[in-house]
């Protein structure tokens, strides 16, 4: 991987993105099937240094009757139900947030995010300069972290695969 993709990898991971405009249905959903059930999610920040404080929001389109939602966040922590949650990251590591909608129905949407949140120590060396050593290690946690979700996925669909 050469250094300037790294160093922009890391520029993207230190900044931040705005939530999307309520009223902009454009910009906020994905090109699709505009007669079913559509969801996004947004993040007002996807990195940040820990604990991070994540203000996050939802819409829908094309719902039938009034949608639900469940946000899991992948911290052990409980999950939440509202629309648009608050939920503070309070250690260091990458984040799998996932929110999933219901429409009256049944129609069901799922949106993914990642996000990161820095140890406090390295976030702040990150602001001064972009040290490359700690980006490398944030990137081989992420494919540590990549590698044992797809072996639990594996491990999941093998135990649910009807014996023969």
């Amino acid at each position: 991987m050469s250094c300037l993709v790294v160093i922009a990898l890391a520029i993207g991971l230190v900044g931040s993105r705005a939530a999307a405009d309520d009223s902009d249905h454009d910009g906020f959903f994905l090109e699709g099937n505009r007669d079913s059930l559509e969801a996004d999610a947004d993040a007002d920040t996807y990195t940040g240094p820990a604990p991070l404080i994540v203000h996050f929001t939802t819409q829908t389109i094309n719902a039938s009757g009034k949608p639900s939602y469940r946000w899991t966040f992948d911290d052990h922590h409980a999950e939440s139900t509202e629309q648009n949650p608050l939920h503070t990251f309070s250690r260091p590591g990458w984040y799998a947030v996932t929110m999933d909608t219901r429409d009256a129905s049944g129609a069901t949407y799922r949106a993914n995010l990642l996000l990161h949140a820095w140890r406090p120590r390295d976030w702040a060396r990150l602001q001064q300069h972009r040290d490359m050593r700690i980006v490398m290690r944030s990137l081989r946690e992420l494919k540590r972290k990549n590698a044992e979700t797809e072996a639990a996925a594996t491990a999941l669909a093998a135990s649910q695969t009807p014996a023969h």
